[in-house]
């Protein structure tokens, strides 16, 4: 499959080995991964944890995005390194904070919205895809990531959520 890959904004695809990069893309509320090898062919460096990647097919459909978790260095061809990536889609952008706070006579949607605006400001994340749901009586998150916030709305109301690559969550029955 022909693939792009940018990683801090900067088109990687030519550093990466062929056929290494295994995309696990899990349903609903588990977090996405990608693994891959790269070379630094290109001299820009090797990259370093945090930094963003997109993963893109031929026609501009994003396949992954999200941030790189794990650097580890295998071994030297002639003058360059070669590093194994791991990376964790856009969950890790969205439990940088900690939610910490009750909600009374709210539906879940305003809930999650609520979430997105005071622990995620800036972060580009969006709620255009959470359908409204139920009124929930009264919840606690007691210094809780947002992710594990989400989870404890879909046990209450039954439903399931995602955050897609263009950092959009997803909330549905």
């Amino acid at each position: 499959m022909a693939y792009n890959i940018t990683i801090n904004s900067i088109d990687r695809t030519s550093d990466v080995i062929n056929g290494s990069v295994v995309i696990e893309d899990v349903i609903n509320d588990k977090q996405n991964t990608c693994k891959l090898i790269l070379i630094d062919r290109s001299g820009n460096g090797i990259p370093t944890t945090d930094q963003a990647i997109v993963i893109t097919d031929s026609s501009g459909t994003k396949l992954f995005g999200g941030y790189i978790i794990t650097v580890n260095y295998k071994k030297r061809e002639i003058g360059k390194i070669q590093v194994d990536l791991g990376c964790i889609d856009y969950v890790r952008l969205f439990d940088r904070n900690l939610v910490h706070k009750t909600y009374e006579n709210m539906t879940d949607q305003a809930i999650i919205q609520d979430i997105v605006t005071v622990y995620c400001p800036g972060f580009g994340i969006t709620t255009t895809n959470v359908s409204l749901g139920v009124t929930i009586d009264q919840i606690t998150f007691n210094y809780i990531q947002p992710s594990q916030a989400m989870r404890r709305i879909c046990d209450l109301t039954g439903r399931n959520w995602y955050i897609d690559y263009d950092k959009d969550i997803h909330y549905f029955p």
